[in-house]
């Protein structure tokens, strides 16, 4: 697997340098400096991912196999160049909490497959805080052995 044209700024940084990604207390810091902005563009693309996610735009690894019918968009990794954060025009919509049980269940399953939330995190995806409705699909998806609850928190299993 190569690099991607995003990565290659840093691999001449990092490829075969000795402690590569891991803490040593004398590594130069040019290495140093390469392995932090790799992290951070690694967490800024798991972010934009995430939030592509939830709203059901899936970036298949093995498109033929796990969607044949999808259509598959690439993937890049690029340098921003630092800048002031965004400040949007206007707020964000959120969407209405969905009024049918599978329309429920999907929405809190796209949710939780980001990462394990709380119920409080759950109900601001929506307009109106679902808060009973969201607990009952828990409560469903808990039987069906599809979530679970560990320190408030709610996960998919």
């Amino acid at each position: 697997m190569g690099l991607s044209d995003g990565v290659c700024d840093l691999a001449d940084r990092l490829v075969g340098r000795p402690g590569a990604t891991t803490p040593l207390p004398d590594k130069p810091t040019d290495q140093a400096e390469a392995e932090e902005e790799l992290l951070s563009r690694l967490v800024a693309l798991n972010a934009e991912r995430a939030a592509e996610e939830a709203q059901g735009h899936i970036r298949w690894l093995r498109p033929d196999y796990q969607a044949p019918e999808a259509t598959q968009t690439t993937a890049t990794l690029e340098a921003k160049p630092e800048a002031a954060p965004e400040t949007p025009t206007e707020p964000a919509q959120k969407p209405t909490s969905p009024k049918s049980m599978p329309e429920q269940v999907k929405a809190v399953r796209r949710l939780l497959a980001i990462g394990p939330q709380t119920p409080e995190a759950l109900t601001t995806h929506f307009k109106r805080k679902p808060t009973k409705s969201l607990t009952g699909v828990h409560a469903a998806l808990q039987i069906l052995g599809q979530a679970t609850t560990d320190n408030d928190h709610w996960r998919l299993t």
